[in-house]
């Protein structure tokens, strides 16, 4: 019973809302003349994708949502709202996202100036990679850096590694631009680098004397 537990989520499908696999198998059949007998179980499965939101599918029921009130984009079409719900449905419930990522809902209703940069080192939820970079984006690298006391202990080209103070506790953050997005990314790094080269094979391999070398930092 427990492992099926694990498993509830085996039953929920995304419908429109997760068109991107719809589409693989759609575009194999519509734009590569790929012509297979399971295409015509698939037709039902495409058609629930086109007109309807999430859904839970069992063998003694099935939940349907309708579209969404509310859905907005950026201008790349990743779902984005800085004002407000990306989504929202007619009964209130709602989903957060900044540029693509889903974030918890106080990251986008409250305003940058009364985000406190220390919860980089505090809060759970930043914890995560892309939500992290989500709240340095909104409040500005520079903000992030000042408050949080940097001291420069090493650079390389867009990585500089820092020392910053959490009460009597020294930690050390490694700051990066994502050439890909030109967005800048504040990670935490093992207390013993010294150099941004020991913080990437930490980062890469577990140990810092461990050498890692890509042919372009990404």
């Amino acid at each position: 019973m427990l492992e099926c537990a694990t498993r509830w989520s085996n039953v929920y499908h995304g419908g429109n809302m997760w068109a991107g696999w719809e589409c693989y198998l759609s575009a194999g059949r519509d734009i590569l003349n790929l012509s297979l007998s399971i295409h015509e179980k698939y037709k039902a499965w495409e058609e629930c994708a086109i007109n309807g939101g999430f859904r839970v599918m069992h063998e003694e029921f099935c939940l349907v949502t309708d579209f969404p009130e509310i859905l907005k984009v950026d201008e790349q079409s990743r779902s984005h709202s800085d004002v407000g719900p990306s989504h929202r449905w007619r009964d209130g419930w709602s989903l957060y996202h900044l540029h693509g990522v889903r974030v918890p809902d106080w990251l986008v209703m409250t305003p940058a100036r009364d985000l406190d940069p220390k919860m980089l080192l505090t809060n759970e939820e930043l914890k995560n990679v892309d939500i992290r970079r989500e709240f340095v984006r909104k409040i500005g690298i520079e903000r992030c850096l000042d408050v949080l006391g940097w001291k420069v202990l090493d650079k390389r080209g867009d990585y500089e590694l820092g020392i910053t103070m959490v009460g009597d506790n020294e930690r050390r953050l490694l700051k990066m631009k994502n050439p890909s997005i030109g967005v800048w990314h504040i990670e935490a790094v093992h207390p013993e680098c010294n150099t941004v080269q020991e913080s990437l094979n930490y980062r890469a391999y577990g140990d810092k004397t461990k050498s890692w070398e890509p042919s372009i930092l990404t």
